[in-house]
C-alpha cells in the first residue's frame, strides 16, 4: 500500500484491510526480521548446500525454522550428526546474527520441496515437532527440579521435560 512491504486490499465498505507481507520480512518477539538475511548466513557456511527459513507459530509466538539441505547427504539420516552440526551451524550464526535472528530449530531435509515451476514451496515444509528437539529424557530429581518441569511443560505445551533440555529450543 504504501511501499511498506504490507500487503492490504479494499472491502466493500471502504476500510482498508491488512492481508499479510509481500516480502519476506516476519516479526518475531517484537524485533522485525528480513528472512533473507538469516538464509545468506546459512548459507556462508561450508556444510550447508541449500537452506529455507520461515516463521512458524509456536506455543509462545512465531519462532524461525532453518531447513537446511547439508551438503553430505548422509547427515540426514543420522540423529547424532545432526545434532553436531545443528550446534556448530547455531555457534557459527551467533557471532554473526542477534540472538533473536538464530532459528529456534534446524531440520535437515534431503532436499526442498518446489513448485512445479521450480521455485521454493514454503507451504510444504514440514512442521516442526518441539519433542524432536528434546535431549534424552533425564528426569527431575529433586521437587524444585520437578516443579520447574512441571512449568515449562505446561508453558510449551510438551507431555515431558527433562532436566537437559533447553527451554529456547523447545520453543520457549
Amino acid at each position: 500500500l504504501y511501499r511498506s512491504g504490507d500487503l492490504t486490499r479494499y472491502r466493500t465498505d471502504g476500510l482498508v484491510e491488512y492481508v499479510g507481507r509481500v516480502d519476506h520480512q516476519v516479526k518475531v518477539r517484537g524485533f522485525r526480521i528480513e528472512l533473507g538475511e538469516i538464509e545468506a548466513r546459512l548459507l556462508e557456511q561450508d556444510p550447508v548446500l541449500e537452506v529455507a527459513v520461515i516463521a512458524q507459530p509456536g506455543p509462545s509466538g512465531q519462532q524461525l525454522v532453518g531447513y537446511i539441505v547439508p551438503v553430505d547427504a548422509d547427515v540426514a539420516s543420522s540423529n547424532e550428526c545432526q545434532a553436531q552440526l545443528r550446534e556448530s551451524i547455531k555457534a557459527r550464526l551467533r557471532e554473526n546474527l542477534p540472538d533473536y535472528m538464530v532459528p529456534t530449530y534446524l531440520l535437515f531435509l534431503e532436499a526442498l520441496p518446489l513448485t512445479p515451476n521450480g521455485k521454493l514451496d514454503r507451504k510444504s515444509l514440514p512442521k516442526v515437532d518441539a519433542q524432536l528437539m528434546q535431549q534424552t529424557y533425564v528426569a527431575p530429581q529433586n521437587p524444585l527440579e520437578q516443579q520447574i518441569a512441571a512449568i515449562w511443560a505446561d508453558v510449551l505445551k510438551l507431555e515431558q521435560v527433562g532436566v537437559t533440555d533447553n527451554f529456547f529450543e523447545l520453543g520457549g
